[in-house]
């Protein structure tokens, strides 16, 4: 339906805007329809109109194409909010007739960097009826990315702002950085990691056409000093996520020299689903490879923790591991509180793959589906009364109990693979690893050895990969020489699975 004579559709977008480069803010039409419904029938002295009327209507999110539940509508002058219904409608009364201006805005659009879309109404006596939308993910896309072009169906866009953690000033001429793992057919079938990069402008602001958005993106933004720490996010149905950075020399080195000179605080409480505190909870600082355990009222505390963004998460056997983005400012301790419930068993038969794999799944899918290792999954070792039972069934790996404990052996070369947990490497059995399990430490980080592989649950595995030689060996997890001996890979649920 067209619009009527005298209406007009703006778009104004509160959020910082992306580079020049990208065309931002976003400059969209809002699918807007008028239908006018009749006003009651009045006397024919009545020839003046009422100075106020209603506006009726609907919102709607065009990215995941649903209406917007709980989204907020203002009128500018005179001041009103109303929030939308379960269907995604409202209704404004008593508004005054003339050209009104009305913002909307959702917690799903929050979210995702997506807030205060404008829309001028010339309100009418008696009842009238209006549809706000969202920009669709097309209009975004030839507005930033492609003016002459259409979206792919896997093109998505991340956006956001690099501040200084110290000073929280915008920094110009930071590079954010791209990885995500896809499989390379043009030269024989094998894994490899996709690079991309943006660069900041002179406010600060960076935008990244062409992203995967249903791939687990490992994000990090650094400069010639400084940096954030690595995060990983997945952009989702939306297609469109804004992440902001702070960053700081602090983050900048090997784990041991980034323990040694952090000037922040971090702190909270770890609870139940039931609100009890939960004690013994394993905090981990992943950028330092830093550890704490709540205590007897479920707090924890951190000091000394370098200023930048980074990722923090909270794990316990039974309970599964939960990951959070913390931004730590300098003079500004950052209260960090999680709520973690009992891990759910599904039954065999209702286990389905996830539809966005985290960064550690979807690094395994794509090593499987090239297949060089030996993989074992959840369904098959379930099924097993334990871990060493469930190891003997990939071929050409010698598994042995005796009175020392477990024995793994590479039956080619009579050595011991690396062993791998949830992504943390060990050479042999002395690395140090921040995986929880029954019989551990509290005290101290525990070494593998301590952790007695072969009493882990088998309900707390997703699965299991081997390599025994170079072949398709994912490095990542390597320091040093290459493993002659192979390498071994758990997956629990403290992976980010």
């Amino acid at each position: 339906m067209g619009l009527r004579k005298g209406e007009r559709i703006s778009l104004q977008l509160y959020a910082r805007s992306l580079p020049r480069q990208l065309r931002w803010p976003f400059f969209v039409a809002l699918f807007v329809m008028v239908s006018p419904v009749a006003a009651s029938a009045q006397p024919p002295t009545s020839a003046v109109p009422p100075a106020v009327g209603t506006v009726r209507g609907t919102v709607y999110d065009s990215l995941g194409q649903t209406p917007l539940v709980g989204a907020t509508v203002e009128l500018a002058a005179p001041a009103r909010v109303v929030v939308t219904d379960g269907r995604g409608n409202f209704v404004m009364d008593s508004v005054p007739v003339g050209v009104q201006r009305f913002t909307f805005s959702a917690p799903d659009l929050d979210s995702i960097g997506l807030f205060g879309f404008a829309r001028e109404i010339d309100v009418r006596t008696g009842d009238q009826r209006v549809a706000l939308a969202t920009p669709s993910f097309g209009t975004l896309y030839r507005t930033l990315c492609a003016p002459n072009g259409a979206a792919t169906a896997d093109s998505a866009i991340m956006f956001g702002s690099v501040y200084d953690a110290r000073t929280r000033a915008p920094v110009k001429g930071a590079l954010v950085n791209f990885g995500w793992f896809a499989v390379d057919t043009l030269v024989g079938t094998r894994v490899v990691e996709v690079l991309r990069q943006a660069t900041t402008d002179e406010t600060g602001t960076y935008g990244r056409c062409g992203l995967p958005a249903d791939m687990a993106l490992r994000t990090q933004a650094t400069d010639s000093l400084s940096r954030s720490g690595p995060i990983s996010r997945v952009i989702g149905n939306a297609r469109v996520f804004r992440q902001d950075f702070y960053i700081s020399g602090e983050l900048v080195g090997d784990s041991a020299q980034i323990a040694t000179r952090g000037t922040g605080i971090v702190r909270g409480t770890v609870r139940d689903e039931r609100g009890g505190p939960l004690v013994n909870a394993l905090v981990v600082l992943l950028a330092s490879d830093r550890t704490a355990r709540t205590d007897s009222l479920g707090q924890y505390r951190f000091a000394a923790v370098p200023l930048g963004t980074q990722e923090l998460s909270v794990r316990q056997v039974g309970r599964g591991a939960l990951y959070r983005l913390i931004d730590v400012i300098d003079n500004e301790p950052v209260e960090a509180s999680f709520t973690l419930p009992q891990v759910t068993v599904l039954a065999t038969m209702n286990v389905r793959g996830a539809r966005r794999p985290g960064t550690d799944q979807a690094a395994y899918l794509a090593r499987k589906r090239v297949g060089f290792g030996k993989y074992i999954e959840a369904a098959e070792i379930a099924k097993r009364a334990d871990l060493p039972s469930a190891l003997s069934r990939l071929a050409g790996l010698s598994i042995q109990q005796n009175g020392r404990g477990l024995s793994i052996m590479n039956q080619r070369q009579s050595c011991q693979p690396i062993i791998v947990i949830d992504g943390f490497p060990g050479t042999g059995a002395r690395r140090e690893t921040t995986v929880p399990v029954p019989g551990m430490a509290s005290s101290s980080t525990p070494s593998m050895s301590e952790m007695r592989i072969e009493t882990m649950n088998v309900r707390d595995i997703f699965a299991v990969e081997y390599y025994p030689g170079l072949a398709g060996l994912p490095m990542q997890y390597v320091s040093g020489d290459a493993p002659r001996c192979g390498m071994l890979l758990i997956w629990t649920v403290f992976a980010r699975w």
